[in-house]
């Protein structure tokens, strides 16, 4: 038999379009039967539902406290939710990454040496 498929109306019930073979009975999907008969655990559906149900309380809540709040709160309170309303602003590795195979001192336009100076002079500035 080709693997051509067949015309629709020429399709028996059960039968593959593309090969032209039904399934053994005992492996087919029985009517009424799930796929997935466990499905969501019902504590992961109870915890979206109130999650949803709680959002606009919560987000009214981060914008009174971004605007209103003790400021190391507030800078938190207000890029949560400005994120959560603009999207996440991408980051420079994000916008440029680099080549995986390029040696980052290559990447940079520096040599060996240069970089192990850099790294020196950064290392030594930490410790004074």
């Amino acid at each position: 038999m080709s693997l051509q498929p067949q015309q629709p109306g020429n399709q028996l019930p059960g039968v593959s379009p593309l090969t032209g073979y039904a399934p053994p009975l005992e492996t087919r999907f029985k009517p009424g039967n799930r796929a997935n008969p466990s499905g969501v655990p019902k504590t992961v559906s109870h915890a979206k539902k109130l999650a949803a149900h709680s959002t606009p309380e919560i987000i009214k809540r981060m914008i009174k406290i971004a605007l209103e709040g003790e400021e190391k709160y507030a800078i938190p309170a207000a890029a949560l939710v400005i994120e959560r309303a603009l999207g996440k602003v991408p980051t420079m590795r994000e916008l440029y990454p680099l080549k995986q195979d390029a040696d980052t001192s290559a990447a940079s336009g520096l040599t060996d040496e240069q970089s192990q100076r850099i790294y020196q002079i950064l290392k030594e500035g930490k410790n004074a």
